[in-house]
C-alpha cells in the first residue's frame, strides 16, 4: 500500500516533533539567528469540481492565507513544492490557472521557489508552465 504526499510529510514532522536533540549536539548558525521559511504543497489549484480529496477551487483561498501568514511572521522565503495547479478542462484553463496561482504568490514580499509538480504538467509543456510563472 502506497503513501501519498500529504500522509508523507504528516508522518515525516511527527516524528521529527517527537524527536529530542539535546543543545549540545548542534550549534547555533553563525548569526546566532535560526532560519524560518514557509512550505506549502500541493494546492492543486483549478477551477473544477472536487476529485477525492481534493478541492481544487479552494486552493487560491488556502494559497492567500498561507502568504499572510508567512507574510506577517516576516519569512524570507516561501517554498511551494509541486502540484500548484491541477488539469483542468482545457490547455487555456491551466494557463489561466497559473497565470491566477502567480499572482497570488507575488502577493509575498520575500522571495518565492516553486518546485514543479505533475499535475503543473499533466496538460501543459515544462516550458508553457515555467513561461506562465
Amino acid at each position: 500500500m502506497g503513501t501519498d504526499r500529504r500522509e508523507f510529510l504528516q508522518t515525516l514532522l511527527a516524528g521529527a516533533a517527537a524527536v529530542a536533540i539535546p543543545a549540545a549536539a548542534h550549534a547555533e548558525p553563525p548569526s546566532g539567528k535560526a532560519f524560518s521559511f514557509g512550505v506549502i504543497t500541493d494546492l492543486h489549484y483549478a477551477e473544477i469540481a472536487p476529485k477525492g480529496k481534493r478541492y481544487c477551487a479552494d486552493s487560491l483561498a488556502k494559497l492567500r492565507q498561507a502568504v499572510a501568514t508567512f507574510t506577517a511572521r516576516k519569512l524570507p522565503l516561501m517554498v511551494e513544492l509541486g502540484d500548484l495547479i491541477d488539469a483542468g478542462p482545457s490547455k487555456a484553463d491551466d494557463l489561466g490557472y497559473v497565470k491566477v496561482m502567480r499572482k497570488a504568490l507575488e502577493e509575498f514580499p520575500g522571495q518565492h521557489r516553486i518546485v514543479l509538480g505533475n499535475h503543473c504538467v499533466f496538460t501543459l509543456t515544462k516550458e508553457e508552465f515555467l513561461a506562465g510563472l
